[in-house]
């Protein structure tokens, strides 16, 4: 066998071995990495559910979405939509008179 196709028949073994994944399990730090990252997906995604939850109907009215679309809307936001951060705020307590020491 010539030895230049020789030479390109191992290295395509080689590269498909690698690629295929057959001898290198998933390292711990990747499979960390992707729990964390998912994770983090789902605690933003609770987060703008609750914003949007917070919202008056005449402004989820006004975005174009009803309240029993809102979870089927954050699913169609992409990650960088869910990075910003909700616009409803929670409102300050107010303190009742019965709440302060006399």
């Amino acid at each position: 066998m010539n030895p230049i196709a020789s030479h390109r028949y191992e290295l395509a073994q080689s590269t498909s071995a690698c690629a295929t994944n057959i001898n290198h399990p998933p390292s711990r730090s990747g499979m960390l990495a992707r729990l964390l990252t998912s994770a983090s997906l789902r605690w933003k995604r609770n987060r703008m559910i609750s914003a949007f939850n917070a919202m008056d109907d005449h402004v989820l009215r006004d975005i174009g979405i009803h309240r029993t679309q809102i979870e089927q809307f954050v699913d169609s936001l992409s990650t960088r939509e869910l990075d910003m951060a909700p616009l409803a705020q929670t409102p300050p307590k107010v303190s009742e008179p019965w709440d302060q020491a006399a």
